[in-house]
């Protein structure tokens, strides 16, 4: 379940993989992929890699959503500080934990599951 389509071939497969991310979260993927003079390869790495860590934090957690709820509420909620992160981290295995541990921080103080 990853939000791009890891063998797009084209710039233009990116646009299209571009358009899965949240609609109110594209200007600031956009702005965080100029900042980093982010190549497409870098940009799909980064999105496996957000997809990974929302993985490992729901795994490593008691949650009582399902993988595909979690993953929305981080998603809609969080995509663009991940995606920094991730670039920051170049999308390293070495950093995967360490990024779940920030998304379980995230889940843990969203103002809608705050009262659950």
């Amino acid at each position: 379940m990853f939000l791009f389509d890891l063998t797009a071939d084209t710039p233009q497969d990116l646009a299209v993989e571009m358009g899965r991310i949240p609609v109110h979260h594209l200007p600031g993927v956009a702005v965080q992929i100029a900042r980093h003079t982010a190549c497409p390869d870098c940009v799909r790495n980064a999105s496996r890699f957000i997809e990974d860590a929302i993985t490992a934090a729901w795994l490593s957690q008691a949650a009582e959503l399902t993988l595909g709820q979690y993953r929305d509420v981080i998603v809609n909620a969080y995509y663009v500080s991940l995606f920094r992160l991730a670039l920051h981290s170049d999308s390293s295995i070495d950093h995967l934990i360490a990024a779940a541990h920030v998304i379980q921080r995230a889940y843990a103080k969203h103002p809608y599951l705050a009262d659950r």
